[in-house]
């Protein structure tokens, strides 16, 4: 948004560190500036360009020679170490500081720019999501006969928009302080404005405000166009979904297998490599990048969803609680049982799988059950409104066709069972009612008790028209047809993407029990009795280690893919809280399969040979 004399004066209050100003006159600098200058105004950041992109450039220029390091220094271990003893040690020392030297830069630029980036895709989703319901606003507060200057100083004080407020409050401050035109400021808007469907809707307004079309038809004709757009965002947003939940079942049977194949190939056969030396480079990656990625695709699941500015779910907070109190509770769980140096150096063999495997697991179940039952609780009592929202609309309709107030109305609803759930949200607002506060008010009341973005923006956009006096059935029963679009639209992007969380559970499961199987069966032909040398040999004991690793990593890599699960199926990372749970019992219990019961693919010639 503009940056206003109170955002300067308050900027320049704050200290700011000598170092951050160092290039802030420099050519570069500037050219820097006027780049983010538009994406500061977009992500409605108040923070000065040039200094902004001064201290990115003082950050990207440390990361640099840190770079130039890291790669002066794999060169230097490759050409005087490796090339002179041939230690695979030093290949995969040198490779990963090459790696490291390539990777910092560009990481430093999409970290320094990450909170920019996600505050602007925050600002479309939720100008996006809250465009339907301006809109119908915007057409009822235009059939009130309001002028365009005053029906955007009554949309500044509606309490059912929080993004679009911002747009609004924006075009009114260009209007009263540079005495522009509503349609100028706009145009302005639009610039900073990252939602495209608001744009579109606006633009409608603009261009027949100056063509001299009739503005109310055209709007509403525009309205039942914004219905068709978000439709195709859906479809296309479930798409794209799918093809996540695809690449993610590609990863798992191709790259996250390809790991331990090399791991076991390792193992018994010299010509792949030494075998302690792959562990000792690729155990910690198994364990600890491996089941990270599964954030990567929670980001991409983020990035392409259909979202809606609903409020954050605490469940986040009672994780971040839990979460440190289960990692040490595993962690003394396997002090006690003297498990904890086997897991912390990953050279732990086959008795050690299952001690440690269940202090992980009860661990990060500490860690995930509490969130998961916060969130369940929070769906239980703040959702399952939208359904009969729009019965509530119609109703309010009828009745005021019939002549009824609406406070009549709201008494004779809250006790009907045709109102489901929302009979809740009736009662608090005949309370509210009933305690003498103004219909507004107990409308917003009862609002702020639903978390559903659409339940709750009609209970807020009722209020308004209370307010501005457009209040008519046929107002009301405009709002109910276009929730309801809104919703029907949501039902069937919601039936598309719920059976995508069935992926991530088979790709999980079955590249687990496939490294199983390979593992124990090479592992079973070597106890077979058949005599081994050399290299080998040397997998008797570097498999039950690759075993070791394989059964941690599994479990972090189920904890962590419940929360994919969330993403995919219900657009919230804490609905994956509850299949993170499932996921890791059904992964132990498949350790415990293959581990204890020893369930192999290849039979144990030999009874007293235990695999």
């Amino acid at each position: 948004m503009s940056r206003m004399s109170k955002d300067k004066k308050s900027s320049s209050n704050v200290n700011i560190p000598s170092i951050y100003l160092l290039f802030y006159h420099t050519p570069v600098v500037k050219r820097l500036a006027g780049y983010f200058d538009k994406r500061l105004l977009t992500s409605r950041n108040p923070e000065d360009p040039k200094l902004f992109a001064s201290r990115l450039f003082l950050i990207l220029l440390v990361c640099i020679v840190l770079a130039v390091m890291f790669i002066s220094f794999a060169l230097i271990i490759f050409l005087r170490f490796y090339r002179v003893t041939l230690l695979p040690a030093y290949l995969a020392l040198s490779l990963v500081m090459l790696f490291l030297g390539v990777i910092i830069p560009p990481i430093a630029y999409l970290i320094s720019i990450l909170d920019i980036s996600q505050k602007i895709d925050k600002i479309k989703n939720g100008v996006d999501a809250e465009s339907f319901s301006f809109a119908t606003l915007f057409v009822i507060f235009l059939k009130s006969g309001l002028s365009p200057v005053l029906l955007f100083r009554k949309l500044e004080g509606s309490k059912a928009f929080s993004f679009v407020q911002d747009i609004v409050v924006y075009v009114n401050r260009r209007v009263q302080y540079l005495s522009e035109s509503i349609e100028q400021a706009l145009l302005k808007a639009m610039d900073i404005n990252p939602g495209k469907l608001f744009n579109d809707f606006m633009l409608a307004y603009v261009t027949a405000i100056r063509t001299g079309a009739p503005v109310i038809e055209t709007m509403e004709a525009k309205l039942k166009d914004l219905s068709k757009q978000f439709s195709l965002a859906a479809n296309l947003a479930s798409d794209r979904l799918q093809g996540v939940a695809e690449s993610y079942v590609v990863w798992l049977s191709s790259g996250y297998i390809m790991l331990y194949l090399v791991l076991i190939m390792g193992a018994i056969l010299p010509f792949v490599g030494n075998s302690s030396s792959l562990l000792t480079v690729l155990g910690p990656v198994v364990v600890l990048v491996v089941p990270m990625v599964n954030l990567l695709f929670v980001y991409m699941a983020d990035s392409l969803q259909l979202k809606f500015p609903e409020t954050q779910s605490s469940a986040y907070k009672i994780f971040y609680i839990s979460l440190p109190i289960g990692l040490v509770v595993a962690f003394l769980i396997m002090i006690f049982e003297h498990q904890i140096v086997y897991f912390i150096t990953l050279s732990g063999g086959l008795q050690n799988v299952f001690p440690v495997s269940i202090a992980l697991l009860i661990g990060l179940l500490i860690a995930s059950a509490p969130p998961a039952f916060f969130y369940q609780k929070e769906m239980r009592e703040k959702s399952g409104f939208e359904e009969y929202a729009v019965k509530f609309l119609n109703a309010i309709s009828e009745g005021l066709l019939a002549g009824l107030t609406f406070e009549s109305i709201v008494t004779r609803l809250k006790d009907a069972q045709e109102m489901g759930k929302f009979r809740e949200v009736l009662r608090k607002v005949d309370g509210y009612l009933k305690l003498g506060y103004p219909l507004t008010i107990a409308l917003k009341r009862g609002a702020d008790s639903i978390n559903e973005f659409t339940s709750r923006i009609a209970l807020y956009t009722l209020s308004d028209m209370i307010e501005i006096g457009s209040m008519t059935p046929d107002n009301v029963r405009a709002l109910a047809d276009q929730i309801n679009s809104q919703l029907v639209v949501r039902r069937e992007y919601q039936g598309k993407v719920k059976p995508l969380i069935a992926t991530p559970y088979a790709g999980v499961l079955v590249s687990l029990i496939a490294t199983f199987l390979l593992a124990s069966g090479i592992l079973s032909m070597l106890n077979s009795g058949i005599a081994v040398y050399g290299p080998i040999a040397t997998g008797l004991v570097s498999i039950p280690q690759i075993i070791f690793i394989t059964a941690i990593s599994g479990i972090l890599n189920a904890f962590l893919a419940g929360l994919l699960i969330g993403k995919i199926g219900y657009g919230k990372a804490s609905a994956g809280f509850i299949h993170g749970i499932i996921l890791m019992i059904v992964v132990t219990l498949t350790i415990f399969a293959f581990v204890e019961l020893r369930i192999s693919i290849v039979p144990n010639f030999h009874s007293n040979i235990s695999f």
